[in-house]
C-alpha cells in the first residue's frame, strides 16, 4: 500500500480509523514478542502526539498547540492494522519544556534497555521535524544529535526523517528547507548516507500509515544504545548518548560558573560603592545562577548512578505480569471447556430449547482463544 518513501507519502487508498475497542494505551511491560513497535521522536511541538492520535484514532491523546510539551513521559498505544498488533511509542523531546536532557535520556534509555532485554525489538523510528521552523535552532540541533547517538549508525536505515506542519508554509519555501536539511552535514546529510529516509507527513491517517507500512516490512533493529548497554555492558554515562549529554552538562556548568563569578565580582563592587539597590538585584541573580548550577550538578550525578537494580526490578515486574496474564488465560480456557461440556450435555439430553445466544457467545470466545494460541 505504501508509495515511495521519499514522496509526499500521499495515499489513494482510504484507511478507516480503528474502532475504539481496537486501540488501547499499553504499559510497555505488556508488549508481546510478535508486536510491531515503532517509536515516534522529535522536538517538542513537531507533532508526535498528533501523528499517533491520527493513526490510532485516539482523540483523547493530548496534542499541544504551542511550544509546551504535552508528552512528559513515554506512552505506548496499540492498534490493529492489516491484521498486525502495532504499538506506537510517544516520547518526550530533549528540548522538553519541564524536564532536563538527563531526565529524558534516563527514561528513554530505561525503556530501550528493558524492551531489548525482553526481546522486544523496534521495527523503526519516525523522527518528526516541523518544516515551519525558520532554522535549526540550538535545542533542535541538540535533539537531532542526541537522536543519532541513541540510534547508532547501523540502525539509521530503519529511520524516517519526516517533515510536518506543511500547511503553515508555502510549498516552495518548504521544499527549499527540505533541500537544506538534506544537504547540510550538520543536519540530515550524514544520516541519509547511512540509509535514513525522508518523508513528508501530511497530518492525516493515510500519510502516517504509509510511513508505518514501510517500517513494518523492514524487520527488527537493535539501536546503538541498546547494544552498548546490554551487549557491551556499559553504564548509561559511558554510551555515546550519555557522553553527549554529559558534555552538554559540562558546558552548562562552565557557563554558570563563569556567570556566577561575574555576579560575585559585581556584588563586591556594589558593596564598596555602598549601592544597596544593586546589591539586592545581584543577590537575586546570584541565587538564580546557583540554582541552575545545582541542577546541572544533580543531573551529572543522576547520569552516573547505578541503574542495574532499577532494570532488575522492572524485569521482575514484567515477569509477574506475564505470569498473571497466563493464569487468567488458563482460567478462561477451563471455564470455556466446562461451559462447552454443559452445552454438549444439553444437546445429548434432547433439550428443545438450546440457549443459542450462549452457544454463539461460546463460539466467539473459542475463536478468540484459538487466535491467541496461534501467537
Amino acid at each position: 500500500m505504501a508509495n515511495s518513501p521519499s514522496s509526499t507519502m500521499e495515499s489513494s487508498v482510504a484507511n478507516t480509523p480503528p474502532s475504539a475497542w481496537d486501540v488501547e494505551e499499553v504499559d510497555y511491560k505488556t508488549l508481546m514478542e510478535d508486536e510491531i513497535v515503532i517509536a515516534v521522536m522529535g522536538v517538542t511541538g513537531a507533532g508526535k502526539s498528533h501523528l499517533i492520535r491520527q493513526v490510532t484514532g485516539r482523540n483523547e491523546i493530548a496534542v499541544g498547540d504551542g511550544l509546551e510539551s504535552c508528552t512528559d513521559k513515554i506512552a505506548s498505544y496499540r492498534f490493529k492494522h492489516d491484521g498486525l498488533n502495532i504499538t506506537l511509542v510517544d516520547t518526550p523531546g530533549f528540548n522538553d519544556t519541564y524536564r532536563t536532557d538527563t531526565d529524558v535520556l534516563l527514561d528513554i534509555a530505561t525503556w530501550m534497555e528493558f524492551s531489548y532485554r525482553e526481546n522486544f525489538k523496534l521495527s523503526g523510528i519516525i523522527y518528526l521535524h516541523p518544516i515551519s521552523a525558520v532554522k535549526m535552532e540550538g535545542s533542535a540541533l541538540r535533539n537531532l544529535r542526541m537522536f543519532r547517538k541513541l540510534c547508532g549508525e547501523d540502525a539509521l536505515n530503519h529511520v524516517f526523517l519526516a517533515t510536518t506542519h506543511w500547511k503553515n508554509v508555502p510549498e516552495e519555501l518548504g521544499r527549499r528547507r527540505v533541500k537544506e536539511l538534506r544537504e547540510n552535514p550538520e543536519f540530515w546529510k550524514g544520516m541519509l548516507s547511512r540509509g535514513a529516509k525522508v518523508a513528508k507527513y501530511l497530518g492525516d491517517r493515510e500519510s502516517g500509515l504509509d510511513l508505518i507500512d514501510v517500517l513494518v516490512k523492514m524487520g527488527r533493529v537493535t539501536l546503538g544504545i541498546q547494544h552498548e548497554i546490554v551487549n557491551e555492558g556499559k553504564e548509561l554515562y559511558e554510551t555515546a548518548a550519555g557522553e553527549a549529554v554529559n558534555a552538554e552538562l559540562a558546558r552548562l556548568q562552565r557557563n554558570h560558573e563563569t556567570a556566577l563569578n561575574a555576579v560575585k565580582a559585581e556584588w563586591m563592587q556594589a558593596l564598596r560603592d555602598k549601592d544597596e539597590e544593586l546589591k539586592e538585584v545581584l543577590s537575586e541573580e546570584r541565587q538564580r545562577i546557583e540554582e541552575k548550577l545545582a541542577q546541572v550538578e544533580n543531573d551529572r550525578e543522576n547520569l552516573r548512578r547505578e541503574r542495574r537494580r532499577e532494570i532488575r526490578e522492572q524485569e521482575d515486574e514484567w515477569h509477574r505480569r506475564v505470569k498473571n496474564m497466563e493464569g487468567a488465560q488458563q482460567k478462561e480456557r477451563e471455564e470455556f471447556q466446562q461451559r462447552f461440556r454443559e452445552l454438549q450435555a444439553s444437546v445429548r439430553d434432547g433439550e428443545s430449547r438450546i440457549p443459542w445466544m450462549s452457544l454463539i457467545d461460546l463460539v466467539a470466545k473459542g475463536f478468540v482463544h484459538f487466535m491467541n494460541s496461534r501467537g
